[in-house]
């Protein structure tokens, strides 16, 4: 690779070598053969350089990025700006302990999330008394579990998986769901989404739906999906009134219900209105309902059937919720 005179291609300058940026942590000679064929080390150079003892940034960027998946803010409320334009961590020395572990434990990501996942303030209530809620209203001491909404993934892998549709496959190549009749006037070249042939391919998990700049899934996008053209460092969540109205109204989430009734007839083995209720909650948010929760279920049930309950069930703030 040659350095260029002003962008010119045909004014070749010196010849420039793989190396590092001299502004960041120092790395060590990239030593390559002059033959023509020769087995690049480049990637294992800068895999060995990231992962210096050396150079603390990259685990200290991991874990940040490990914490705000659990919490929802991490440490560090820039995930991609560590820098002095970024937020200073609110817990630096925790930040340090956590990159410390991370490296020691073989940057094990596995590992990292059950340090987490076993800690007080990770299993700490997201009730909170008034006195915490007055000296740390935006939870940046960790005084409790900040109460927050699924993103559109895992409330699509959620619904599914109450209802008892998901296909758990792993690997492949993306799948394209079918979309609706109004989805697909909205569509601009409705031929460039050929939907899956196979039915139990449209249940895999979101993460191997196929998504296209131009459409993304309206599920999905209604529950603030990330633009597939630029980085995502942190999902936002907005709460917005067409999200009610996807759960209450969409043919995808009406379908589900339908699938989560025949579930719970199932379960309960019985057409009893209370068995039937209380098996609907314990299979969608893992608990029976309350005295009243459940006779207002029951209610529902002679008035609306078993499929509307369900469907009642997908909407509830619980469900979405964590």
């Amino acid at each position: 690779t040659h350095l260029l005179a002003k962008g010119d291609w045909k004014a070749k300058g010196e010849i420039i070598e793989p190396a590092f940026p001299a502004a960041l942590h120092p790395g060590p000679r990239i030593e390559e053969p002059k033959d023509v064929l020769f087995i690049p080390q480049r990637r294992k150079a800068l895999a060995l350089w990231l992962t210096d003892a050396g150079n603390p940034l990259l685990a200290r960027v991991m874990v940040n990025r490990i914490w705000q998946g659990h919490f929802g803010e991490g440490i560090v409320r820039t995930p991609s700006d560590f820098g002095r334009q970024g937020d200073p961590p609110t817990h630096p020395e925790l930040l340090d302990w956590l990159a410390t572990e991370f490296a020691a434990q073989g940057w094990s990501v596995k590992q990292m999330h059950r340090l987490i996942m076993l800690s007080r303030a990770y299993r700490s209530s997201s009730v909170a008394p008034a006195q915490s809620l007055s000296a740390d209203p935006e939870n940046r001491y960790l005084s409790r579990m900040t109460r927050r909404r699924l993103d559109g993934d895992s409330i699509r892998d959620s619904i599914l998986a109450t209802a008892g549709t998901l296909n758990l496959k792993m690997g492949g190549v993306g799948v394209i769901p079918p979309l609706t009749r109004e989805e697909m006037q909205a569509a601009r070249m409705p031929h460039l989404w050929p939907a899956h042939p196979d039915p139990a391919e449209h249940n895999r998990r979101s993460i191997y739906l196929q998504m296209k700049r131009s459409l993304t899934l309206p599920m999905l996008q209604v529950f603030d999906a990330p633009d597939s053209a630029t980085s995502c460092a942190r999902r936002e969540r907005s709460p917005v009134a067409p999200q009610a109205l996807a759960l209450m109204n969409s043919e995808f989430v009406a379908a589900q219900a339908d699938h989560f009734a025949s579930r719970v007839r199932k379960t309960a083995g019985s057409d009893d209105a209370q068995k039937l209720a209380e098996t609907a909650w314990r299979i969608a948010v893992g608990r029976m309902p309350s005295e009243k929760e459940l006779q207002t279920s029951i209610e529902f049930l002679y008035r609306n059937g078993l499929a509307r309950l369900c469907l009642l069930i997908f909407n509830l703030n619980e469900f979405v919720y964590v």
